[in-house]
């Protein structure tokens, strides 16, 4: 109960007291409205996938009776798609505007007029790069602070419509764009697409692929092919020279039969006009796309020539050694080229070709064949050929050795003196021409220093010492080098016998 005294001045008073308390009483809550001039304080929008940002509210209005608010908070309700759904809202005159993506709320805080509230609120906008959006309804919970009082909470409940996005077709991998070109030769087949991609934003699968050939000058000597398999069939309409592929099938499938698909051309002389062969992928939802190659036909022309025409290598050289690789001129500088024997020469008998290698494939000596020519055929890809001689010089390498043959004659000990010729010495040796150093070695050397080999032949070294011997044998050992450095070692018994029987040469073994 108020009681009011009679005097003016305390009449005054109480009035002023009672004014002032009920102005603080009736501090009012802020005041949303996302509709804005429409019925209703809340609000609905659609985000359509791959469509950008779309704004919420941008004729909302905040009212407040008081001079400032200090925030405004946004909580959206399911966030599936986390750091790839957001919201957004352009800062002015001094709020901070902040996203929070693993909570999906925003901050808009600072001491401003709610009309400054309502700009930044009007500029609200949602999205979602996610290329298969979950299609649940998102609800955005918006509610102000006036630093006493918080605002009734607003609603804004965006529908999130999905889109199928079409499947990408790229016929040439990893280069720049998706379309292709190649190069047609007579005696193809060539492959379209041998690093080709199918990818789709949605993943996935697809449930054909269809290929046109436009135009077909040659008409149904011109063909399309391909592998299925995996679940996808292949046809080929020869009267209309379209290639199907169809059924429902992981992208890798197809991606798979995709870089099998062959153009080819069996006329005898293939029209010149360029082929354009379009692509076109169509995934489950229906949405297509399409890639082009255009095939160049091409005019071949025969090979001119093989080089190198000589080669060398060294005899004794391991089967399987490289002698030479070869090339081929030819005009068509994009042919590729398999290299053959051919006659009048074939291989000679003693090699062997591996891609564009000519190999060692016998044995090879020089003493016995020091140039073997050959005969080599090289066909380029459009089945035209060239075929050339080339000469293979077998190079000389020096061989050890091979035995030592010791010519000699009796001696009498009767008879002997010192440089008294005993034997003449010989080495068989695979080189010709060679001349040799002979020595004693172990494990006999020279018996005991009763002998001496001079310019190949053996002479007596101590006529003494053997004149008082019992024994007649004298095993010596004679190692034979030619002048590479190579010997032989053999061992041999001289015989020095009592008998004064005629001298004859003796070969020993």
């Amino acid at each position: 109960m108020i009681l009011l005294a009679r005097s003016g001045a305390v009449f005054t008073t109480i009035l002023l007291l009672l004014s002032s308390r009920l102005c603080f009483a009736l501090n009012a809550p802020p005041e949303i409205d996302l509709n804005g001039p429409a019925t209703g304080a809340n609000i609905s929008a659609t985000f359509t996938e791959d469509a950008g940002f779309v704004e919420l509210c941008p004729a909302a209005t905040i009212t407040d009776d008081g001079t400032t608010l200090t925030e405004l908070r946004l909580k959206m309700t399911p966030h599936p798609e986390d750091m790839s759904e957001s919201l957004s809202a352009i800062p002015m005159e001094g709020l901070a505007v902040t996203y929070n993506f693993g909570a999906g709320e925003m901050l808009i805080n600072g001491n401003a007029p709610a009309s400054i509230y309502q700009e930044v609120l009007r500029t609200l906008a949602y999205n979602n790069a996610s290329h298969t959006p979950t299609p649940t309804t998102r609800v955005i919970e918006v509610v102000a602070n006036d630093g006493t009082n918080l605002s009734a909470a607003r609603t804004i409940t965006v529908t999130v419509v999905p889109v199928n996005d079409k499947p990408v077709v790229d016929l040439n991998g990893s280069s720049y764009g998706v379309n292709q070109t190649v190069s047609f030769y007579p005696g193809g087949p060539v492959t379209i697409a041998p690093a080709g991609a199918l990818t789709d934003p949605d993943g996935g699968s697809l449930t054909s692929m269809t290929l046109t050939l436009a135009p077909r000058p040659n008409g149904a000597l011109e063909t399309l092919s391909a592998t299925g398999g995996g679940g996808v069939t292949v046809s080929y309409n020869a009267s209309t020279g379209a290639l199907s592929l169809s059924g429902t099938a992981l992208l890798s499938v197809y991606q798979s039969a995709l870089r099998t698909v062959a153009y080819n051309n069996t006329a005898a002389t293939p029209d010149p006009t360029t082929r354009t062969l379009t692509v076109t992928a169509q995934d489950p939802g229906g949405a297509k796309s399409s890639a082009t190659a255009k095939i160049r036909m091409m005019v071949n022309h025969a090979p001119t020539g093989i080089t190198p025409l000589s080669m060398s290598i060294a005899e004794n050289s391991p089967i399987g050694t490289v002698v030479g690789s070869l090339s081929t001129q030819d005009p068509d500088t994009t042919n590729t080229h398999a290299y053959a024997y051919a006659l009048p020469y074939a291989n000679g008998g003693k090699f062997s070709i591996s891609g564009n290698q000519i190999k060692v494939g016998a044995s090879l000596n020089y003493e016995s064949t020091s140039t073997i020519m050959v005969t080599v055929k090289s066909t380029d890809n459009g089945g035209l050929s060239v075929t050339k001689d080339i000469t293979i010089s077998v190079t000389n390498v020096n061989e050890a050795p091979t035995d030592i043959l010791m010519i000699a004659f009796p001696v009498n000990k009767n008879s002997v003196v010192n440089d008294l010729l005993v034997a003449n010495l010989a080495t068989i040796d695979p080189d010709a021409a060679q001349a040799f150093a002979y020595t004693f070695t172990a494990p006999n050397n020279n018996a005991g220093g009763r002998f001496k080999i001079v310019s190949g032949t053996i002479r007596v070294a101590n006529a003494a010492q053997i004149k008082a011997d019992s024994q007649i044998d004298y095993p010596v050992t004679i190692r034979s080098t030619d002048q590479g450095g190579l010997g032989f070692t053999k061992s041999f018994t001289i015989r020095i016998s009592n008998s004064n029987a005629a001298r004859k040469w003796i070969v020993y073994q």
